[in-house]
């Protein structure tokens, strides 16, 4: 039992620790943080498009072909991805941030919020011509999830884990939704009961907990990098 509490507050603490990063998208909190290195990884899959190998590959595909710069920064278990137009640096488009659990080979994926104004000043300001794929929320959004997920595998995680905040009955619902069409499933909904505290304390709110696995979601995906195409059953937004 005593093992387990520790477990919580060190999950809290990692938890605040991100989303305090993540509040402040700007490049000045990027140089408290440096640049993990990037391990040498095989292919998840004989069809895996080398892209989806590395960080690095993700990053310059973003750069090249969606017109958005991706960064990620790193502290202890600690993760941030942020994307910014690659026509204006100072416009950031969205972030992605959490860490590592301590154990159990999971990804926290505390934090992950793109912005619609951002998105349509980089339409107005684009100058690469390439501000296509990476020009919807959830074309930026998947960008940014696939970034961290290939962080979490290169460091040992196999699983996702995302809590899809209940701040009102129809924005749930459609986050629930958003979440399912991109691979991935509903465990359980956190709610206010006294079982409940842990996760509560972990999460900082109540929601539906979701999980996937970390190589199911690169897989489910890799068409879209290999042919540009949606997995097929999913629609494009």
């Amino acid at each position: 039992m005593g093992r387990l509490f520790l477990i919580r507050i060190i999950s809290t603490f990692l938890s605040l620790f991100s989303t305090v990063c993540a509040f402040s998208p700007s490049p000045g909190c990027v140089h408290r943080l440096s640049r993990g290195p990037v391990r040498a990884t095989v292919p998840l899959f004989s069809s895996s498009p080398a892209v989806l190998d590395t960080a690095d590959g993700l990053i310059t595909y973003s750069s090249e072909q969606s017109g958005v710069n991706l960064t990620l920064t790193t502290f202890g278990p600690a993760y941030r991805a942020v994307a910014r137009s690659m026509s204006n640096s100072t416009n950031v488009l969205g972030y992605c941030a959490g860490f590592i659990r301590p154990t159990g080979s999971i990804l926290h994926m505390d934090t992950m919020e793109v912005f619609r104004p951002a998105l349509k000043r980089a339409r107005e300001e684009d100058t690469t011509g390439k501000f296509s794929n990476g020009g919807t929320i959830f074309g930026v959004g998947l960008l940014l999830g696939l970034l961290c997920i290939r962080h979490g595998m290169n460091n040992g995680c196999r699983k996702v884990e995302f809590l899809a905040i209940d701040d009102g009955d129809r924005q749930h619902v459609i986050l629930v939704r958003h979440y399912r069409r991109l691979g991935l499933r509903v465990v359980r909904y956190v709610g206010d009961g006294l079982l409940d505290v842990p996760d509560r304390m972990v999460w900082g709110g109540r929601g539906t907990l979701m999980e996937g696995g970390a190589e199911d979601l690169m897989e489910k995906w890799a068409p879209t990098f290999a042919f540009d195409e949606t997995p097929e059953g999913v629609e494009k937004e």
